[in-house]
Formats: structure tokens, C-alpha cells, sequence
């Protein structure tokens, strides 16, 4: 459903765009319907009404997520900053022209410069936009807090009608974990009902540890139990489900009809609204003194309330703790500006019409302070109450704290209502918070409807004793427009309208109100209005109002519009990416706010009696709502000339942004244990295609041991196992005197390496970790943006929408995916490489490739994207006769293996035992030529494998075919995980063997618009690939690397091209901009070419005319009464 300007009558009867004179819109008669219009009450019904406006939803479930995401307390330097720099500026802005004209936005921004009429036209669109989509919130909110009153809160129980088999309730949790002893027995609630752990691990593959965790013994490490089984909150059922009745709706299936809970909610707000504002600022003024007060009773209760539950303080301290390197990243800055317009309501023409109804010698200028300020406080306040109740429901959950982080609506309906079901008394508290949240959303909704009714009146003055019918019309008009919201797929065009309403477009309209400002109107023109009002500003005020409201509030807002603009990707709303025609929906309702600004601007200038440039001057209409001081009539006075390099410095900008913000996207696909066998067997007929028109090498030389975690962070770091510590699945470290498993410690070795996806974090990029070994940790402090813990619940195309929605998220778009597949790896172990087990995975790895591939083509990125598939190692087959017993040929001394075939660290008990031990060895493997062994001197340097730290004393490797008597237990496994009979011809699946073997070495092919298309390397170490990902993601490579970078040259397109594109795209686009500027001075010269000679002294700015300055020459000058009674031009004849 879109909205057109025939379905709004003020947008549908413009009456006439030129500018002949009228009573009605003269300063006079505007001056008149100054008192019909009527005045606040007082200063402080104002600023509560501005602080209500301003005070919204955003503070509470938009700014903590977003400080938390950006390094804690030191997001609020960057914050606070853009307060002063674009929030104050455009705030201040819009309070001085309301106020001074004493119009609504439309009206006055026709007077001040007749050719930025559409400014108006524009923030009535975006604020009617707001308004509609806005009150939806609203209904949601007052559902919930009907269902709050209820004996028992129904979104905490799986009982409902809405909730699914896997709906999993904390209540019921509870009750299921009362008599747990932490051994696989315990029970926890899944499928509405009490289960064990045992039985819930054993069916899928998995041995029972407790309520928490799971045991895979192919990789001997603990699973966590959510990675191994999915259960969906009921709460998240409620809100999806029961309250937006969203189920399996999409664009095109089950968009079903107005659902009758919400169509009330929906008309109880606007009741709400329509009967707090209905008579304007006489009653709103009184209802702000409740609605804009009251939040902050509750906010405080809540705080006083979270911070005496049990994990509360780690919440708070988590919310403030500084992570200052985050400040280095552009991303950071970006998100601060962005929150600031969507938290301040600027642009909206709201803050226009509550100033229009100030007193003219209001002080506005303290009052832009004190709300700004306020609302900063406001949102740096309700992020300590926000995390104080997230560090509840961490401790009370038994979930890190990031885990139950929450942004926006996921915040307000999942995550608080979560935490409440857990409080004492929770009715109450949740009563509260929704009561809270429905203040703050009227409180936002009063601006938007008043300025909405005052512009209709103001453009039809008649109406203005008809107020409360016009009020009444406009809440029916909106509410009859949300009903499609309301329907089981109506959430979908409310996400529409919510990204791209006000979001980017009220970036330009911002830009164009300062503009107007201090290069059209005039800098001084302006500061001397201010004074007019009696607002005195000192020199160093007036330094910071000249500088931010002509350079830097400007390039600011352009600045965040670029960067709002490359990272916004296809609309998406849970999880459900949008169809291309929905998204240009979405387009067309974010461009239609700014089509009055360029049409109108057209008419004008078709319709002009004057030149161009007397567009750009106030008419002479424009004047002070006072009519009783002096003020002299500007009309007749020309504007500054606007210099050029101001439109080339904002042309250039904006090309800048535009040309190096396309970051390269790089998607590396690892799937485990694949062997270029696998593309022979006549299952793989896409995948195969795809390899032979892309870059590849007939195999990748992996390091030693040939195991999936020691390979997946060489490929991560660049560097070989003896560098970054993992030496295999698990290990012995003699430093920490502990056996490692796969754990923080593992992976964290040397601080100083680390893996591309904290390179690219650190950089400014945005990282998402599918699974990836050892991406679970932090590093430094840092860790991928976007991560699925190792699931094998998910499916592998589920897996790929999840990638896609990672690389397509609005806000933190990734540009580095690494994306694990756990297969052919985990069956090939139980049945051997060589079984149609193995080809049917294979073939359906096929299918995945091909997924991948056609979702890159389906969002339109094939010039953006790089996709790397590879594979950690192969696979080769072991019997259970082939298995060596080195227990029976070490001697009576007692060792400790470490590891698993067919590799194994032996650690004397007794170090003394050490030669003895290795000489028995050493003959067993001389007679019998199955196996090799070696002390940690004597490792071949090829293997890159001598770590003191975390290498034994003695190292046994099995030949290719044989492994270790650990396999008995293995087999045994693998035999009551797959149900299968144990034979000692059994061929079971083993890697890790020496990287020499054929059968060990990975897969590797590559494409992408910077990759060449059919083209063979020779065979390269995957260490070399740290290089090829650096020079894709733009990275520069630490000094630390062990690969070889011309090894990886042979891969990309030439590279110096490759480095200089975006810089001559830049240089091309400069170029054009210099071109469009010039050609606008010379058509502007052009006009004015034949123009009549005028007296230099109208060129000055607030130049007031006096007869005494006009030259001694024959001409009658005769003064004429001007339109505004303060003011009188003259007639030259």
C-alpha cells in the first residue's frame, strides 16, 4: 500500500504557488491570526512539550544497544559531540524560524526563500509518515499492557494457541530444573515437557554432560546445549505470533485481514491522542506536565528496583565500561549522528510549529540547550536502567550478558517482558514499563498530529474555529491508514515505512533547513533576528552558531547520510528478506518526502517574475510575528552571494562518501574434510562448472597436523600452528599445566595474532563468524559484529540466509563472512570416504554451492561480493586392524596421551622416562613401518610443528592407513551414534596424517568481480591466504605472516587496477560535479546578464534604506506603505 498526495487534501488543493499578495497570508493577516492561534501558557509548557516530543521510544531501546555496541562509556564522547555539532544546530534552527515568523513549517519556509518552499511540504510528508506508522508501536504497547493486568502474564506460558512444539518457557524451566544435580539425568523443559539431557544428546549424536552443555567425541569437546537443540522463547512467540500474528505471513502468502485486538489498540491511541490535543497548545500545554514528568517517576522506580536484583551491577558496569579503540572506527561516528536525528526528531516540522506558538521574546535559545541536553541525560539514564534489568536476566538465565542484548522492538516485547516474568511481583512491573513506554509514545505522538492540524489551518485560516473537527479528522484519517499495519503482514510495511521514511530523507531535509539558514537567508540576517527576539549571545556563542550552522552541521548531516546510505541493505525484518518490489515500495515512500522539495522548486522557477536569485531572497510576506517593535522589512534586501566552493565542497563530499563507502564483500566457505576426490563422482555438475570459470589450484598445502582446528586458524591467522598455538583438537599445555580442549585458551596463545575477522573489526569493517573454530572468543576485547555458535541444528540453506542477513543488515552490514560447514567431515568419520554416504553429502554440498551462488545474484552483488571456497584437509580410510597399541610397546612406564589419530603426544609421568620410553618406540616403529616417532627436537621444520609449550616431550604419527588405539573408542561411538555394527574391516574416516599425503591436501577455488575468471594457479600453502583476504578487504597485513604474497598474485585481476578503481571513479565524479557547478554559475550569470542596473548599496545585507545614501541624481523617490506595518519601500522612477 503506498500514499499519494491526492489522499491528503492539504497536499491535493494547493491553491496557488506563485506569490501574489493576500490578506490572509500577508504579515498582517498573519500577524492577526497570531492570537486566534494562541500562545503557550508559559516557557515551561514548552520545553516539557519539546522534551516530550524529543523524549521518545529511541532512548530507551535504541541508544543503550547502541553504546553497548560501540564501546560502552566511551560512545558517549562520540554522542555527545553530535549534539553539538548536528543535534543543537538543527534543533536551535527550527525553534528560531518558528518562533521569529510565528508560522507553521510550510508558511515559513515559503516566506524565507520562496525557492525552498518544499521544505515544508517535505517535513509535513515525513512527520504524516511517522505519525501513522508510529501509532502502531503505540497499539503494541497497549496490548501489552492490557495483557498485564492479567492473574498470570500469558506471554511466559506455551499453553497459548500461538505457541509451537519448540516454544520454550523460563517459568516452566525453572520448575523442570528444581531437583538437578549436574549429571546428565537433570532435566530441563523442551517440547512442553520435562526431558533429560541424555536422551535429548543421545539423539542427536551426542553424549549427555548437564543442563548445559552436550559432549561431541569426534571433536572431544563440550557443544552447548543451544547450539545442539533450538528452543524459541514464548515470549518471542507472543510478540511474532500472538500479538502481530505474523506465523509464516509474507509479502505475497497469508497477509490476512485487520486483526481485531490491534484495530482497538489502534483507535484507543489516536482516542488518547485526539482528546490531549484537541483544542492545540491550550491543552497540550496542560497534558505535558503529566506526559513529560511521569516517565521519569518510572524510570526511576525501575532503577531503583533492577539494581537490587541479583546481577544488576554487572549489567551497568558492562553498559559504562570503556572500550576506547572502538573510537577509531568510522562506523562508530556514524551511528552517534544517525542517533541523534532519530532521537531529537529533527527535520520533522514539529519543533517549527511548537516554536511558532512561543511568545516573541521567548528565550528558545536556552530552551535548544536545556532539551538537548535533557535528552541526552535521558538516554545516558535509561541505558543504566535498561542494563541493570538485561544483567538480571543474564545472571538469571545463566547466558552471557551480549546474548540477551537487545535493539528496538526485541528489546521492548521480548527481552523486558522475559526479564519481568522473573521478578517478584512481575503484574506490577510490567504495568509500569508499559505504562512508561505508552507515555513516551504519545508524548512523540502530540508533536507530530499538532504540527500536522496547524498546517492545515494555517493554510486554511477558516478552519481555525472548526480546530477540533480538523484534529478530529486528521486522527481519523491516520488511523484508517494504519489498518493495513494491523493485518498478520502488516508488520511488514510498517518496517517499510520505518526505514525509509525517517531515516535518510530527513537527513536532506535537515541539510536544507540549515542551508536555508546561513546561505540563503544570511548569517547575520539571522543573528540579528535573535537579538530582535532579546536573546543576547556572546562573541564566543556566535563563533560556534557562524561555524556549525555554515560549515560543519551541513557537512555533518552529508556525512551521515553517505554513510546511512551504504549501509542500508535490502529491508529485512525477522530474519525474511524483503522482495525487490517491496523494497522499492520502500524507496518510493522515503522519495516522495523529498519530491515536494524539487517539484515545487520547478513551479516557482517556471513561475518566476523576477531572476533566480529573487527566489532566493524572503518575499514580502516574510517578517516578524511582532508587530509592535521596530523591525525592518528584509523583503527588498538581497542575500549574500553564495560562493561556489561551497556547492563544490558539498558536490565532492558527497562523491567521496559515495565512492569509497562500497566496501568489498569477501564470503570464505570451508567445508571440512573435503578432497578434490569428491568432484570425480559425478554429483558435483554445478559446483564443478562454477570451478572451472573460476580461479583455482589442483590443491592447497595445509599444515601439519592436517586436523580441522590447527588448519582453520592458519587459514584465520595467517601464520602456522607452532605460531598460534593450536596444535591440535586438544592438547596438553604445559604452561597453564592443564589438557585444552576447544576453550578461550586454546585459540588465545600468542596476543599479538590475530584472526582476518578482528583485522577487518578492527579496521572499521563488520565481521560474521558462521561457526568458524574459534570465532566464539573475543580478541582484545574484540569479536565478530554478527556469530552463530556451532549448531548443527541449522541447516546449511538456513545457514546461508543467515549470511545474507549479516551482509544485508541496515545496521551493521558485514563485509567478511567466514562460513564453516561441518561436512563431509562428521559422517565420513563413522563411514569412510569412499561410501555413498559421503557422495550424497557431497551432492548436496553441490546444492549449497549453487544456493550461495544464486543468492548473490539474487541481492545484486556480484560487483561487490568475493567468494573463497576451500577445505581445512581431506580424508583417507583406516580399518580397526591397522590400529597400533603403543601401550604395549612402551615399556611398564605410565605415560599420558594427548590428541587422537593419528597423532598423539606422549607425556611421560615421570620425565625422566622420556628416552627410554622414545628408544622403545623408535625400534617398534623400525620393525613394524606403520608409524614414526620423534622428540620435539627432531620434528621435520617442514611441519612448522615445534612449540615447547604445547608439544610433548614425544610425538608418535601414524603412516597413512594406520592410527592409535584411541580408535577403539572412536569406533565404539560411532556404532551407537550411527547404529553401526563394528567389523575389523570397517573403513572409517581419519585426517590429520602428514600434509605430504595427496589424500590430506584441501580444495581451493575462488570467484568474484575481483578474481580472474578461468584461470589455474600452481599449488600454494594456506598461509599464503591471509594476503589474498587482505587485498580484497583493503586490509593491510601484519608484519607477523608467514605466508608468501606473490604466492597469491596470480589470483586477482590486476591489481594496481584493482587498488586505483574506486579513486578514478572518485576522480570521475569530481569531475562531474565541477562540471554541473560550473554550468549552474554560468546559466545563474546568464540570467542575470541583462538584468538593471541596481544601487551597490542593496547589496548589503541588513542594510536599512535611508534616503540619505541615494546619489544626487534626478530620480522621484516615493515611499510606499509596505504590507508590514513595521517597514516601507520605496518606488524609483
Amino acid at each position: 500500500m503506498t500514499f499519494s498526495s491526492s489522499r491528503i487534501p492539504f497536499l491535493r488543493a494547493i491553491p496557488d504557488l506563485s506569490f501574489a499578495d493576500d490578506s490572509e497570508n500577508s504579515p498582517t493577516g498573519s500577524t492577526t491570526q497570531l492570537v486566534a492561534r494562541g500562545n503557550w501558557g508559559n516557557q515551561i509548557e514548552f520545553i516539557l512539550s519539546c522534551l516530550n516530543y524529543a523524549v521518545g521510544l529511541g532512548n530507551v531501546w535504541r541508544f543503550p544497544h547502541l553504546a553497548f555496541r560501540n564501546g560502552g562509556g566511551a560512545f558517549l564522547i562520540p554522542y555527545l559531540l553530535m549534539v553539538f555539532v548536528i543535534g543543537l544546530p538543527i534543533f536551535f534552527a527550527e525553534l528560531f524560524i518558528g518562533q521569529y515568523s510565528g508560522l507553521s513549517p510550510i508558511k515559513a519556509y515559503s516566506y524565507i526563500s520562496p525557492l525552498f518552499k518544499g521544505v515544508g511540504y517535505c517535513t509535513l510528508l515525513v512527520i504524516s509518515y511517522v505519525s501513522i506508522y508510529y501509532m502502531v508501536i503505540i497499539a503494541w504497547v497497549l496490548y501489552y499492557l492490557w495483557t498485564s493486568f492479567f492473574p498470570t502474564l500469558i506471554w511466559g506460558s506455551c499453553d497459548n494457541e500461538w505457541n509451537s512444539e519448540n516454544c520454550f518457557s523460563t517459568i516452566e524451566d525453572i520448575n523442570c530444573q528444581r531437583f538437578n544435580e549436574g549429571n546428565p539425568s537433570d532435566e530441563i523443559f523442551f517440547r512442553g515437557s520435562c526431558v533429560d539431557i541424555e536422551s535429548i544428546c543421545s539423539k542427536n549424536g551426542l553424549l549427555g554432560v548437564n543442563v548445559n552443555f552436550c559432549f561431541n567425541q569426534t571433536t572431544n569437546s563440550e557443544v552447548p546445549l543451544n547450539e545442539v537443540i533450538f528452543r524459541r522463547l514464548s515470549s518471542e512467540e507472543f510478540f511474532y505470533d500472538g500479538v502481530l500474528g505474523l506465523f509464516d505471513a509474507t509479502w505475497t502468502k497469508g497477509w490476512g485481514f485487520p486483526q481485531g485486538h490491534l484495530v482497538l489498540c489502534l483507535a484507543i491511541g489516536w482516542i488518547l491522542v485526539f482528546f490531549c490535543i484537541m483544542k492545540g497548545v491550550q491543552s497540550m500545554g496542560k497534558v505535558v506536565y503529566f506526559t513529560a514528568i511521569f516517565p521519569y517517576f518510572i524510570l526511576t522506580a525501575l532503577l531503583i528496583r533492577a539494581a537490587t536484583l541479583e546481577g544488576a551491577v554487572d549489567g551497568m558496569w558492562f553498559y559504562i565500561t570503556p572500550e576506547w579503540g572502538k573510537l577509531l572506527r568510522p562506523a562508530v561516528w556514524g551511528d552517534a549522528s544517525s542517533q541523534i536525528f532519530y532521537s531529537f526528531g529533527l527535520a520533522c516540522g514539529s519543533l517549527v510549529t511548537f516554536a511558532s506558538f512561543n511568545k516573541f521574546k521567548n528565550n528558545c535559545h536556552f530552551d535548544a540547550v536545556f532539551v538537548s541536553l535533557a535528552n541526552f541525560m535521558t538516554a545516558v539514564f535509561a541505558g543504566f536502567v535498561v542494563f541493570s534489568i538485561l544483567g538480571f536476566l543474564s545472571a538469571s538465565m545463566n547466558v552471557p550478558i551480549e546474548d540477551v542484548v537487545a535493539s528496538g522492538p526485541g528489546l521492548t516485547f521480548i527481552t523486558y517482558p522475559e526479564a519481568v516474568l522473573l521478578m517478584p511481583l512481575p503484574q506490577l512491573w510490567a504495568i509500569l514499563f508499559f505504562f512508561m513506554m505508552l507515555i513516551l509514545g504519545l508524548g512523540s505522538q502530540f508533536g507530530g498530529v499538532q504540527m500536522m492540524t496547524t498546517s492545515i489551518i494555517d493554510h486554511w485560516p477558516h478552519l481555525r474555529e472548526h480546530e477540533v473537527r480538523v484534529t478530529a479528522g486528521t486522527c481519523i484519517a491516520c488511523f484508517i491508514a494504519a489498518l493495513p499495519m494491523t493485518c498478520n503482514g502488516g508488520v511488514y510495511l510498517f518496517t517499510l515505512m520505518e526505514w525509509h521514511t525517517a531515516s535518510w530523507a530527513i537527513l536532506l531535509i535537515g541539510f536544507a533547513e540549515v542551508i536555508v539558514l546561513s546561505w540563503v537567508y544570511g548569517m547575520s540576517r539571522t543573528i540579528d533576528n535573535i537579538r530582535d527576539m532579546g536573546m543576547k549571545l556572546r562573541k564566543l556563542i556566535l563563533v560556534y552558531w557562524k561555524s556549525v550552522w555554515i560549515v560543519i552541521t551541513p557537512i555533518g548531516s552529508v556525512a551521515v547520510l553517505a554513510f546511512i546510505l551504504t549501509d542500508l541493505g535490502a529491508t529485512e525484518f525477522h530474519g525474511y528478506i524483503f522482495p525487490l518490489w517491496a523494497d522499492l515500495i520502500g524507496w518510493m515512500f522515503g522519495l516522495s518526502t523529498l519530491i515536494p522539495m524539487i517539484v515545487l522548486a520547478v513551479i516557482v522557477i517556471v513561475k518566476r517574475k523576477g531572476t533566480i536569485k529573487d527566489l532566493l531572497r524572503p518575499n514580502d510576506k516574510w517578517g516578524p510575528q511582532e508587530v509592535d517593535g521596530q523591525y525592518f522589512d528584509r523583503a527588498g534586501i538581497l542575500i549574500k552571494r553564495m560562493k561556489t566552493f561551497h556547492f563544490i565542497l558539498f558536490f565532492y563530499l558527497i562523491n567521496i562518501l559515495g565512492a569509497l563507502n562500497q566496501n568489498e564483500i569477501l564470503i570464505i566457505v570451508s567445508y571440512d574434510a573435503f578432497r578434490n576426490e569428491y568432484f570425480n563422482r559425478n554429483v558435483t555438475e554445478f559446483t564443478n562448472s562454477l570451478r572451472f570459470n573460476s580461479t583455482r589450484a589442483k590443491y592447497l598445502r595445509n599444515v601439519f597436523p592436517t586436523k580441522t582446528f590447527p588448519n582453520h586458524h592458519s587459514i584465520a591467522t595467517g601464520v602456522f600452528p607452532e605460531e598460534h598455538g593450536v596444535m591440535a583438537n586438544s592438547l596438553y599445555d604445559f604452561d597453564l599445566e592443564k589438557p585444552l580442549k576447544y576453550s578461550f585458551e586454546l585459540f588465545h596463545f600468542k596476543s599479538e595474532i590475530k584472526p582476518i575477522w578482528i583485522l577487518n573489526e578492527m579496521s572499521g569493517g563488520r565481521s560474521g563468524c558462521m561457526m568458524w573454530p574459534g570465532s566464539d572468543y573475543e580478541y582484545d576485547g574484540v569479536k565478530c559484529t554478527h556469530n552463530l555458535h556451532y549448531n548443527i541444528t541449522v541447516n546449511y540453506t538456513e545457514r546461508v540466509d543467515i549470511v545474507f542477513q549479516w551482509i544485508l543488515n541496515k545496521e551493521s552490514p558485514a563485509n567478511l563472512i567466514m562460513f564453516y560447514i561441518e561436512e563431509p567431515d562428521t559422517h565420513a568419520h563413522a563411514f569412510g570416504p569412499e561410501s555413498d554416504t559421503i557422495t550424497q553429502l557431497v551432492s548436496k554440498l553441490n546444492t549449497v554451492t549453487e544456493y550461495l551462488y544464486k543468492k548473490i545474484k539474487q541481492h545484486n552483488l556480484e560487483n561487490r561480493v568475493n567468494v573463497v571456497h576451500l577445505s581445512d584437509h581431506g580424508m583417507d580410510s583406516l580399518q580397526l586392524k591397522n590400529v597400533i597399541d603403543l601401550s604395549k610397546l612402551i615399556g611398564n612406564k605410565k605415560v599420558n596421551y594427548y590428541g587422537t589419530t593419528p597423532i598423539l603426544q606422549i607425556v611421560p609421568e615421570d620425565i625422566q622416562d622420556t628416552n627410554f620410553i622414545y628408544d622403545n618406540l623408535v625400534k617398534a616403529a623400525e620393525s613394524q613401518r606403520t608409524f614414526k616417532v620423534y622428540l620435539d627436537s627432531t620434528l621435520p621444520e617442514r611441519w612448522h610443528f615445534y612449540n615447547k609449550k604445547r608439544v610433548g616431550p614425544i610425538t608418535a604419527v601414524a603412516d597413512l592407513g594406520y592410527g592409535f588405539q584411541d580408535m577403539y573408542q572412536s569406533a565404539e561411538w560411532y556404532e551407537k551414534a550411527y547404529n553401526i555394527v563394528i567389523t575389523p574391516t570397517n573403513k572409517y574416516g581419519v585426517h590429520g596424517y602428514d600434509n605430504a599425503y595427496e589424500s590430506m591436501h584441501p580444495i581451493f577455488f575462488a570467484y568474484g568481480h575481483l578474481i580472474k575468471d578461468d584461470n589455474v594457479v600452481n599449488p600454494f600453502d594456506t598461509v599464503d591466504l591471509f594476503f589474498l583476504f587482505c587485498e580484497i578487504l583493503g586490509l593491510e597485513p601484519p608484519n607477523y605472516l608467514k605466508g608468501n604474497r606473490e604466492n597469491i598474485l596470480g589470483i586477482l585481476r590486476n591489481m594496481e587496477t584493482n587498488k586505483l578503481s574506486r579513486w578514478m571513479v572518485l576522480v570521475m565524479s569530481i569531475f562531474a560535479s565541477t562540471v554541473l557547478v560550473t554550468t549552474f554559475i554560468f546559466v545563474s550569470r546568464f540570467f542575470r546578464r541583462n538584468r538593471p542596473i541596481v544601487p551597490n548599496y542593496l547589496y548589503e545585507e541588513d542594510t536599512i534604506l535611508d534616503e540619505s545614501k541615494i546619489p544626487n541624481i534626478p530620480i522621484n523617490v516615493t515611499p510606499t506603505q509596505s504590507t508590514h506595518p513595521s517597514t516601507s519601500t520605496f518606488q524609483v522612477a
